[in-house]
């Protein structure tokens, strides 16, 4: 496939340079970039260098000389055929969908390949296709009955307002259809101090919404980083990017999000060249951390997500479920005080991450 600008791509599940993973130290601003952890792999959109080319193209033509010896082909022809914007043999290919997406006329896209149409490789499992119900089985009842369990049972433990709810299942719902949506929100999950949560929401969301446990980005206060930074990030085709470390009530904007926001395609220049690439910028942000939120033109374009936090060890409150994160509609749902944060847990959660434990 090519991307936006012609350059033969490739979907493989890898890491994200320069990105770590998601923790409470750092939605609270207090993790060092040297004991951050690596982020989990995902299915990228990826750039195929000259190299991978040839051996891509000499994996279906096998090119010989005058005695029958198979041999490379010439450097020439591979350099030639990695960048072609006005290409029509290879398609388009702009994103990577996990989830069925929804149009605006109730038809469910899902599946496993390209959609040449739209431009999205669609990962689907094919186990999840068989239960997904069809637009005749969505009734009012049945909207409202998912509605319930997803404010009531999957959030229930998270302490926010039905509103501050419902904008997190919006923000599931945007990082499913992003690829659909012209222009889309930033999202913003905040409290007034540590311990009320924040992590854990985010958690929850990416993993129902990606089935990965999510990755995150340091805040830079250098505009000129984060520019660099953004566009590295949206040519990943990233279903979502956390941005974290962000000082303690600080109040930020970035022109850069703000125009990655409002647009289908995004374009910039190349680091250390005067050339300008395209990319898609569907990638949903989110930003968290202890009364931190947008400020100028970034206010016109976020949606917050307020934890309430009303006592001075919110970490020990009473949860319905001891793991959120790995909610089973079937279980049983024990009140435990602390069974997530508590210090007697928190050696055992982190073997689990690091063994790869399949949250769902």
């Amino acid at each position: 496939m090519r991307d936006i600008d012609g350059v033969v791509i490739q979907v493989r599940v890898r890491l994200v340079p320069n990105l770590h993973a998601f923790t409470a130290k750092g939605a609270n601003e207090d993790e060092p970039e040297d004991t951050q952890l690596p982020p989990p792999e995902q299915p990228l959109l990826t750039r195929l260098n000259e190299p991978q080319l040839a051996e891509l193209v000499e994996r279906h033509i096998d090119y010989v000389d005058s005695s029958g010896r198979s041999v490379h082909l010439h450097n020439a022809f591979v350099h030639h055929f990695h960048t072609r914007p006005d290409d029509n043999a290879l398609p388009l290919a702009v994103g990577i969908a996990t989830l069925p997406l929804v149009l605006g006329d109730g038809t469910l896209l899902k599946g496993c390949g390209l959609d040449r149409e739209r431009g999205i490789v669609f990962r689907i499992p094919a186990e999840l296709s068989i239960v997904l119900p069809n637009k005749v089985e969505c009734t009012p009842e049945a909207v409202a009955e998912a509605m319930r369990f997803l404010a009531d049972e999957w959030l229930c433990d998270v302490a926010s307002s039905y509103t501050g709810k419902c904008t997190l299942i919006a923000a599931a719902l945007s990082v499913i259809e992003r690829s659909l949506l012209p222009d889309r929100p930033v999202f913003w999950v905040t409290a007034g101090r540590r311990g009320g949560g924040k992590t854990t929401a985010l958690i929850m969301l990416m993993v129902a919404v990606t089935g990965i446990r999510p990755a995150a980005a340091a805040w830079s206060p250098n505009e000129e980083e984060r520019r660099k930074a953004l566009l590295a990030y949206l040519l990943e085709a990233l279903p979502a990017l956390i941005w974290d470390n962000i000082p303690h009530g600080a109040k930020i904007s970035c022109p850069h999000i703000e125009r990655s926001c409002t647009t289908v395609f995004y374009s910039d220049r190349k680091l250390g060249v005067s050339e300008t690439i395209a990319t898609s910028a569907a990638t949903i942000h989110f930003f968290t951390g202890n009364n931190v939120g947008p400020q100028r033109d970034f206010a016109s374009r976020s949606l917050q997500i307020r934890l309430e936090v009303d006592r001075a060890d919110p970490e020990n409150r009473d949860f319905a479920h001891p793991r959120p994160d790995r909610l089973d509609r079937n279980a049983p749902r024990p009140h435990s005080q602390g069974a997530l944060y508590g210090p007697t847990r928190q050696p055992a959660l982190q073997r689990e991450w690091k063994a790869g434990a399949n949250p769902l």
